[in-house]
């Protein structure tokens, strides 16, 4: 009985961000400032109706902390995939 009680008093409020899974969530951090890299989503509207959403990675500009510095996701996916396959694992057999 108390552990019906205890979880209709719980009351928290859901998180905002945190429902949202992006690939490079807390992964990433930027060369210049050492501060984590956030992902946002951007949409468009067309004319026709159809609606696109891309993922961009946004850290602060460190010369201008008004601004922000976007790059593509798929981008920085590009770009890690070309490095994963310069990487080989040998067989040794012995």
């Amino acid at each position: 009985m108390v552990c019906k009680e205890v979880l209709l008093g719980w009351n928290k409020k859901p998180f905002k961000y945190g429902g949202k899974y992006f690939l490079f969530r807390g992964l990433i951090t930027c060369a210049t400032t050492g501060k984590i890299v956030t992902s946002e989503i951007h949409s468009k509207t067309y004319s026709n109706g159809k609606v696109d959403q891309w993922v961009y990675l946004a850290a602060w500009d460190p010369k201008n902390p008004n601004k922000k510095i976007y790059v593509r996701e798929d981008e920085v996916l590009a770009k890690i995939e070309e490095i994963f396959k310069k990487i080989g694992i040998r067989t040794q057999s012995y």
